[in-house]
């Protein structure tokens, strides 16, 4: 894709086969190769953190997830980057109105089966962090961006969006456990499961 928009020097991050040989390719952010010594300090700690933070299903069947859990590092770095792209701004936009009680997750769905409805998405969503109670989807926000399906044979929908779950009390990212994110009855596989063992360990990459 460009999933953070057009930039140059793009760092490509994965490429998925859907069903009946439709790539799916996906990109980290892209540098601003133009920008100063230390904004590009920041794009490169910003991409670092993503690839740590990104997980992607088996791409079995006819459709591919991602999920990247928004720690608070990356979106701390991502309010100092002063060359955000359309799309970064959106999550932008969606992190910085985060509280403590809550947690992000960038989600993208590309299917040959057609869009899948939001409210279905949302539905779908559970997280869940060890010692602790599964966290409740607080909202779903979709996100404009380029596709990222190329050399589709067939007609792909390319979806990404935003799920923010908020947990009963404040979430101790130091002290975080392993975290599950479940999708369950999308598609034609029952679950997929995106895991993050030591979250805590995003905030110092």
């Amino acid at each position: 894709m460009s999933l953070f928009g057009n930039r140059r020097g793009p760092i490509i991050i994965g490429l998925a086969v859907v069903a009946r040989l439709v790539a799916v390719a996906f990109s980290r952010p892209k540098l601003n190769v133009t920008s100063t010594d230390n904004q590009t300090s920041i794009r490169q700690r910003y991409a670092a953190l993503y690839q740590a933070a990104w997980r992607q299903d088996e791409g079995r069947g006819a459709m591919v997830m991602t999920a990247t859990l928004l720690a608070p590092s990356i979106i701390q770095t991502l309010g100092q980057d002063t060359g955000r792209s359309t799309t970064e701004e959106q999550i932008w936009s969606v992190g910085k109105s985060i509280d403590a009680r809550r947690l992000a997750i960038i989600i993208t769905v590309d299917s040959v089966g057609g869009a899948v409805p939001d409210d279905t998405i949302q539905r779908s969503l559970t997280l869940a962090a060890d010692g602790g109670p599964a966290m409740s989807v607080d909202s779903w926000r979709p996100i404009i961006a380029p596709s990222r399906v190329v050399n589709a044979q067939e007609s792909v929908s390319s979806q990404i969006g935003i799920a923010v779950f908020r947990a009963a009390d404040d979430i101790d990212w130091p002290k975080l456990g392993t975290l599950r994110l479940t999708v369950s009855g999308i598609g034609d596989q029952p679950t997929r499961v995106f895991t993050w063992v030591e979250p805590r360990l995003l905030l110092n990459v």
